[in-house]
């Protein structure tokens, strides 16, 4: 539920696709470039991101870099919510298909 709502946020989702596309990692300041936002506001989505386990940080010297997380476990995790979120919408559709439930008003 943490990686949801860590990527509730169109700030951090800016920041965590940076991320996917730079293997090596990136520091706060070339994060604050890319994404135009200021560094303290950088490292605060940083922080949300750490905390909900979909970034890791490692060290070289005093330089800082954040990358996305190799946590595998994470990652199943939310493939099987996806998955499961997508089976109900298609048991959802077939129903609907069938005359079984009526439309969303939204649709």
């Amino acid at each position: 539920r943490d990686a949801f709502i860590a990527l509730g946020d169109e700030s951090r989702q800016l920041i965590f696709m940076q991320l996917l596309q730079n293997y090596g990692g990136m520091r706060v300041g070339e994060l604050t470039d890319t994404v135009g936002l200021s560094r303290p506001t950088v490292s605060h989505h940083l922080k949300i991101l750490k905390d909900a386990g979909l970034v890791s940080m490692y060290s070289v010297g005093t330089k800082n870099f954040y990358h996305a997380s190799s946590n595998l476990a994470k990652w199943r995790q939310i493939a099987h919510l996806a998955k499961q979120a997508e089976r109900f919408v298609e048991e959802y559709v077939e129903h609907r298909s069938q005359g079984l439930i009526p439309p969303c008003r939204t649709e």
